[in-house]
């Protein structure tokens, strides 16, 4: 598979303090491309030095008015010479004006994003610069702080874009995504640019390429790599690019007409970081960020051949993508009946996978600390299904679902992890009376499990001399398979204290356990 250059090359951030932060020379680290060893991963903007941009042969003005493009027809960073759309402009430009007015409609008028700030009163074209370099798409340059943290900017282009050899998307269709991508990120540094957000700019970048552009599909490339190589943090550097299915994710689940959820997010990033933004975006949304963790780890699992019908937030293109990967990471893979759920980073999402599983109905019990939320995916192709950790235990049946996947969404890495014990259930199992001993029984209750729907069912509670006490009959919809709680209200009082027997009685079956009663 060919490696998909990076949109932005960046330096280290070397300032000399003057008027303005400005950066020392240097070389910029870039993701290289398919025939160039890796090198460092960018971590930040590359500032420009003022007065630094480059000089062109020729400029061309956008239709609208927008963009000024500065291009070269020969010499080392020349545009290809094709002229199938004007007599006299090269398709890239002219192409390329379009892609990024149509991007900067959509951004603006669609979307509400705020106009970044332009160069001055007298220049308020964004400023575009074809510029050849064979290991990236295009880069974005920060370069006069408008205000605190805010960064008027103007963008480099790769002039050619052709070596389908280094460049995962080519031609017109790899200018699209470049258009969108780079254009985005002049509008991110109107709002905030803190350099631990950097994750986020290239994450809402490559979300907004497949907002715009969906038919182009660059980012499948990131979402290759994201499910061999996926055990980081959402921020860390190695999943620069590669989580964009988080914000595919947001987007929908929580965007609405004409309230969407990133630009929500970013109007919340002029005044907190990024990782709060999202938080606080999805608490209002009234879910969490463990649950929004492991709700994308689900999406990224049901992919390729498998979908879940109660699982309504699978990516548009998911039968075209590749499911999670475990490779890499063959200690996630559990062939064991109890396990630890611990993730090395936070936030983050991590997966566990249980295969091989008897085919037999088998009972999970589970307990997860309170900064952790998981999912269970129990696949079967189309037939897959959503199972929420959330109320030890579960029951599943594995004539059915022989293999399952965990999704776990973790903002905290303590030393706290979850817990996890699977035991195949031979038959109806009473689990626990509780409290026990109790001390009313208005607020006991009677845990149980049935290995399949039975059809009559009683309740019945006798004194250890085999007196019966109490009885009454179960509705259908405490008799289904599956796990139960019976409220233990109504029960005679006053009882004497001691201990009684709790009886279920199911197709004739019976069931009992001890109950201990302290008035």
């Amino acid at each position: 598979m060919h490696v998909n250059p990076f949109r932005i090359s960046f330096r280290p951030l070397l300032f000399l303090l003057c008027s303005l932060f400005v950066l020392l020379p240097g070389p910029s680290p870039a993701k290289p491309a398919d025939l160039i060893p890796a090198t460092q991963l960018p971590t930040q903007f590359l500032f420009a030095v003022p007065g630094s941009r480059p000089a062109r042969q020729a400029e061309y003005l956008s239709p609208r008015a927008l963009f000024l493009i500065h291009y070269d027809t020969s010499g080392y960073h020349a545009v290809p010479a094709d002229y199938t759309f004007h007599p006299e402009i090269p398709d890239y430009v002219y192409c390329a004006a379009r892609y990024l007015e149509d991007s900067y409609r959509v951004l603006h008028d669609s979307l509400g994003f705020s106009l970044p700030p332009a160069d001055s009163a007298g220049d308020p074209e964004i400023d575009v610069y074809f510029t050849y370099n064979s290991d990236i798409y295009g880069e974005t340059y920060p370069e006069t702080q408008a205000e605190t943290q805010v960064w008027t900017s103007y963008i480099h282009i790769n002039s050619n874009l052709e070596d389908a050899a280094r460049f995962y998307t080519t031609g017109l269709a790899g200018l699209q995504v470049t258009c969108a991508h780079e254009l985005f990120h002049v509008f991110q540094l109107g709002y905030r640019y803190r350099s631990t957000d950097y994750f986020y700019f290239e994450m809402s970048s490559v979300w907004f390429e497949e907002y715009m552009y969906p038919e182009v599909n660059d980012y499948h490339y990131y979402f290759a790599s994201y499910v061999a190589n996926w055990n980081y943090a959402l921020n860390h550097a190695n999943l620069y690019y590669k989580n964009a299915g988080f914000n595919l994710y947001l987007d929908s689940r929580y965007s609405q007409s004409g309230n969407n959820v990133i630009h929500a997010i970013w109007e919340r990033i002029r005044s907190v970081p990024a990782l709060d933004a999202i938080a606080a975006e999805v608490q209002m949304h009234g879910g969490s960020m463990a649950q929004a963790l492991s709700d994308w780890g689900s999406a990224q699992v049901l992919c390729s051949s498998y979908a879940a019908a109660n699982f309504p937030y699978a990516f548009d293109d998911a039968a075209e993508l590749p499911g999670i990967s475990f490779s890499r990471y063959p200690g996630n893979v559990i062939r064991k009946e109890e396990f630890g759920i611990k993730l090395p980073a936070s936030p983050m999402t991590g997966y566990y996978r249980i295969p091989d599983l008897p085919e037999k109905k088998i009972l999970l019990n589970f307990s997860f600390p309170e900064h952790m939320n998981v999912k269970l995916i129990a696949l079967n192709g189309t037939q897959s299904r959503i199972y929420a950790m959330e109320h030890s235990p579960l029951i599943l049946d594995g004539a059915v679902y022989r293999e399952w996947i965990l999704s776990v969404g973790a903002t905290q890495s303590s030393d706290d992890s979850g817990i996890v014990h699977i035991s195949v259930l031979q038959n109806d199992l009473i689990t626990a009376i509780a409290p026990n001993p109790s001390f009313t029984m208005a607020n006991s209750e009677l845990q149980y499990i049935l290995t399949e729907t039975r059809g009559t069912g009683e309740f019945l509670l006798y004194d250890l001399r085999g007196r019966k006490l109490y009885g009454r009959s179960l509705p259908a919809s405490l008799l289904n398979e599956g796990a139960h709680q019976l409220s233990l209200s109504g029960l005679p009082e006053p009882l004497a204290s001691g201990i009684y027997i709790a009886v279920l009685k199911l197709d004739g079956r019976i069931l009992a356990k001890k109950l201990t009663y302290i008035k």
